[in-house]
């Protein structure tokens, strides 16, 4: 009795629905043979279900070696905003899909931060765009590179919005990485009320039959 009214409550309970994001992890990728970086330039299309801005300065990062120790724990690529030369301004982008409008959202993603080794000059800032909201992530990093993970509630407006990150970082500051970039749908306050007086009935009614 006590597993039938253990499953019914699994089963009440709300389920995150996931929108789709292309490639949220950057894993499907074709290089032009190097497994260390790749620079996204001008006219390569080797990273599906992302745009990025045609100036060479992001790059995409795979297995750290000693020009690049810059290692993420979300696999094996990542994307520096920053690039080779610890520039600004670079940006990467992709269409989310799937979402249902009115509803609230959150854009789950991680920052990879590094001082710049030669001449710090300030902490690196993120400036992510979900529609037409706007937030910038600035963070201090204190190792060779820190992991943040950060997230953004939006609401959709559309069954397709485009999800945009952005390096504001001052120039020369160090590097800058996403990863492992996903959105889930927020479940309404009125689904969890639901869910719980669905419960307080079950409740009930496992209390009343083992009386």
């Amino acid at each position: 009795m006590k597993s039938n009214l253990l499953l019914t409550l699994a089963l009440l309970a709300p389920v995150a629905q996931a929108a789709t994001v292309p490639n949220g992890s950057f894993e499907t990728n074709t290089t032009d043979g190097g497994t260390t970086y790749q620079t996204l330039y001008n006219g390569f299309a080797g990273l599906p279900g992302w745009q990025f801005s045609l100036d060479e300065y992001g790059v995409m990062i795979g297995t750290a070696d000693e020009a690049y120790p810059y290692k993420t724990p979300f696999g094996t690529w990542q994307v520096d905003l920053s690039g080779a030369n610890n520039l600004t301004g670079a940006w990467i982008q992709t269409d989310v899909t799937d979402l249902t409008p009115g509803l609230q959202y959150r854009l789950d993603f991680a920052i990879g931060v590094s001082v710049n080794w030669l001449a710090p000059s300030g902490s690196p800032s993120l400036k992510v765009l979900t529609g037409t909201t706007e937030t910038t992530f600035i963070a201090a990093p204190t190792g060779v590179i820190d992991w943040l993970n950060r997230e953004v509630v939006f609401e959709a407006t559309a069954p397709t919005m485009t999800v945009r990150f952005e390096n504001t970082s001052p120039v020369g500051t160090g590097l800058i990485s996403v990863d492992n970039v996903s959105v889930t749908a927020v479940p309404e306050p009125a689904e969890y009320a639901a869910v719980a007086g669905a419960a307080l009935v079950a409740f009930g009614l496992f209390r009343r039959r083992n009386r």
